[in-house]
Order: C-alpha cells, then structure tokens, then sequence
C-alpha cells in the first residue's frame, strides 16, 4: 500500500488560540475588575454606615452632655459647667455638618436638615436658661426650665437621631448582607475560574503530552526504521552506496568498508567520482545518471571500474535503483564483483571444452561404424535393420551437431561465430529433421506428419543450423502434444 505524504500543518488554529488566550484573560480581567469595584463598594458603603452610626451616637451624647453643662450651670452658676455648655455646643455643630457632608451623596438622606433645626431650638432654649440665670438669677432659669421647652426639644431630638440611628442600621445591614452576597459571588467565580483554568490545563497538558508522545513514537519508529535498514544494508554482502541527489555519497554498508577499504567517515559526503565514473561529465548528477520522470535510462552497468581505499581498481556489475525520499530523488548502488563470475563463466567455458572434445571422439567412431554398417560394409542388412541403422547415423550426427552447439557458444561470446551458408533445398533439411524424430514421437505415442511438396524449394543458408532450429521445434512441439496428438 502506498503511503501517502504528510500534510502540511497550517497556522491558523494556532494563530486563532494565540489571539483567543489574550481576549479571554482581557475579558476575565476586566471582569474581575469591575466585580472588585461593586465589591469594594458595597465594602465602603458599609463601613460608611457603621462610621455613621457611630456619628449618630457621638451627637446624641455631645447633646445630652450639653443639657447636663446648661442645667448644672443654670442650678449652681457653676463656670466649668458653662465651659462644658460652649465646648458640646460646638462639638454637636461639628457633628452636625460632618452628618450633613456625609448623607449629602446619599439618594434619599435622612432628616439631617430637621435635626439640625431641632439641635438650633434646643441649642436656643439652653443660651436663654443661661441668659436668665446670668440677668435674674437662679429661680428665673429654674422657671424657664420647668417649662418643658427644652425637656420636649430634648425629646424630639433623641427620637429623630433614634430614627436616623435605626434607619442607618437597616441600611448598614443590606449593604453587609450585599458585600457579603457580592464576596461570595466573586469567590464563588474565582473557583468557576480556576475550575476552568485547571480543566484547560489539563486538556492542554494532555495535548501537549500527547504530541511529545506522538511525536517519540514517530522518532522511534524512524530510529527503528533506520537501524533495521542500516542492519539490512550491513548485512548484505554486495557494497552498496546510496547517493544524494547533488551526487555526493550519503550513506554505504559494512562491506564497502570490508571490499573497497572505505569507512564512512572517509567516504560520506564525497563525490561518487571517488569510487566510479558511472556518471560522466559535467552535468547536473541526474542528468548524468539518465533520471529522468522518476526512472533510470540505464540501470545495469556490466563490469565498471571500481576504485578502492588502496589504489587498486575491481570490476563490479553495478545496479541502479530509485529511492524516493521527502528531499528527493536518491540512487541506490549496488555493486557484485565480477571476479566470482569470471572464474565460474571461466571454468564452465572449460567444462563445455572437455566434455565436447571427449564426446566428439567416440561419437565420431559411432557415427563411422554406423555409416559402414549402412554402406553394407559387413554384409547386406534386412530393410528394417538397415533403417534403424540410418536413424541410428542421423541421431548420432545431431548429437555431434549439439555438441558443436555449445562450441557455437563459446564463438558467440567471443565474437567468432560465422554462417556457413549455400543454397540447397529446404525439403532436405525437413525431411532429415522428421526423420531425427520419428522415434521421439512414437515414445511419446505421438504422430509426426511430414508433408513436402514435389517441386525444389531453394534457399541461401547454413542447412546445419536450419536443422538445429527446426530439431528444437519439433522436439518441443512432440514433448508437449498430448498422447495420440498429430504433429
């Protein structure tokens, strides 16, 4: 099956992640900010609240301190007690203007307004029991006292300060119960947040984990794929060097370095003209290989002259292959000594020698005895005997002729070989050829029919390898029909 390449990644979810984590952690800031405002507001509208409250009590005991100074100066004529009178006069106004500043923000404050005026009557009550004393005496300020103006101003006042005191206490305690609701709204968010935060964490850290593991999986296959194809290379007797595409040698086996002495450090990185001229010139490395659409021109090269690490130059078949790779095209060259294949072709050669000159000998005494037989030599043979013995003759002859066959093979290869061509008649070399095989096709219960016609047919050609061509077609042709065929 073929694998298909790896896609290319893009960069847009990322580029949309890097864009997304910004506004996310904006938007949580800007959040969380505005929630700290509402939170820090409601903190300080209810300390205001208690501060206000505490206002309210610091008033209506600077009153009721002023009223003690004015009754005890109004009794006795005592100085401090007036010094006290003037000094919570002024303290009450004090407070009264700082109530007055605090509730002036408020959308609906209370009667600070209707104190204050209340606190000016009382205040002028107390100056004209102080006045009276101060003009007719004792009994006159005590009888403007028991009048009861002052103790009803007093009255009003503690019930509108009570007022004021519960109303501030029922507003203090929705704004604690919202900062509290508003505290635990925001806690409440920030373990949503962190929840979340942690969840996107996980699933983050999982992904990455993920993909360092994908990717260690990947680098180990490669690493594993690498080392069994290193291991095969290594193994493989035959030297093989695999090239890159700018025609330098990228890789070789062990047994470049135990044929030709190369070790990789000597040899990787080098121009393959170090080791062959298997590609001349001055092109560009393909070109010179004759790649061209993915497939090699020429990829046997027959005896090529291979340089080793010692200075000495070995014959080599080489064998080209196409290795597709992601930074392209790489050849792959394996190179077998021909030294091996010479001795063999050398001793075969040798071998069909001695056997066609030891078999040639006694044929040819056969063969002479049979023609003697033949030409009535011992005597006049009956018709059957005397066809056997020319069937005899005839195969005796085509065993010489096989025989100078595998000679034949040897002039071939060494360029020698020539036709002895002549004119003669086809109808011969068939008729001896149906002859030779007549008792092939009886053993394989076959019938050969020869048909020739009456007239010559003459042709230029060697009548013995004519007959060889036409021995093998029947022969094959006889072999091969079934039994009770008709050749």
């Amino acid at each position: 099956m073929k694998l298909a390449p790896p896609r290319k990644p893009s960069a847009w979810p990322f580029v949309a992640v890097a864009l997304l984590i910004p506004i996310v952690l904006a938007v949580t800031l800007l959040w969380i900010q505005a929630e700290y405002s509402r939170w820090e507001t409601l903190r300080v509208g209810a300390q205001q609240s208690y501060s206000r409250r505490s206002q309210l009590v610091d008033l209506l005991s600077t009153m009721r301190a002023a009223e003690t100074s004015e009754r005890g100066y109004a009794l006795g004529g005592d100085d401090q007690s007036r010094a006290r009178y003037v000094a919570a006069e002024g303290a009450v106004r004090r407070e009264l203007r700082n109530l007055f500043r605090a509730y002036r923000q408020e959308p609906s404050p209370p009667q600070i307004g209707e104190l204050s005026r209340i606190a000016d009557a009382k205040f002028a009550e107390m100056d004209e029991v102080i006045h009276l004393y101060d003009r007719l005496g004792a009994a006159a300020a005590r009888s403007r006292i028991n009048e009861g103006d002052g103790q009803r101003l007093m009255a009003q006042f503690e019930q509108l300060v009570g007022h004021i005191f519960r109303r501030e206490i029922q507003v203090g305690d929705q704004r604690v119960k919202a900062f509290r609701a508003r505290a635990a709204w925001i806690e409440w968010m920030m373990w949503g947040i962190a929840a979340i935060a942690s969840v996107a964490l996980t699933i983050i850290l999982t992904q990455l984990w993920r993909q360092r593991r994908a990717k260690y999986k990947a680098a180990l296959a490669a690493y594993e794929a690498a080392e069994r194809n290193q291991t095969i290379l290594n193994a493989t007797a035959d030297p093989i060097v695999i090239i890159n595409p700018s025609g330098t040698i990228e890789t070789i086996n062990a047994a470049v370095t135990r044929v030709l002495g190369y070790t990789p450090e000597a040899a990787e990185r080098r121009d393959i003209a170090m080791l062959s001229d298997i590609a001349p010139g001055a092109d560009n490395f393909m070109k010179r290989i004759r790649l061209a659409d993915g497939s090699l021109r020429t990829s046997f090269l027959p005896e090529q002259p291979i340089r080793t690490q010692f200075g000495e130059t070995i014959l080599f078949d080489v064998a080209l292959g196409v290795m597709r790779l992601p930074d392209g095209d790489h050849i792959v060259a394996s190179l077998r000594d021909t030294t091996e294949r010479q001795r063999l072709d050398r001793l075969k050669d040798d071998l069909i020698s001695t056997i066609s000159h030891e078999l040639r000998t006694p044929l040819t005494s056969v063969i002479g005895a049979l023609s003697l037989l033949r030409a009535d030599a011992a005597g006049a043979l009956p018709e059957e005997a005397q066809e056997l013995v020319q069937i005899a003759e005839s195969n005796g002859q085509r065993l010489i002729r096989l025989i100078n066959d595998m000679l034949d093979i040897d002039r071939i290869e060494a360029g020698n070989f020539r036709l002895a061509t002549a004119p003669l008649d086809l109808r011969d070399v068939v008729r001896r050829a149906c002859n030779d095989h007549a008792v092939l096709a009886t053993s394989y219960a076959v019938t050969l029919d020869c048909q020739l016609p009456n007239e010559l047919l003459m042709v230029e050609g060697d009548e013995a390898r004519l007959l060889q061509v036409l021995a093998n077609l029947l022969s094959n042709a006889v072999k091969f029909s079934p039994e009770g065929g008709k050749v």
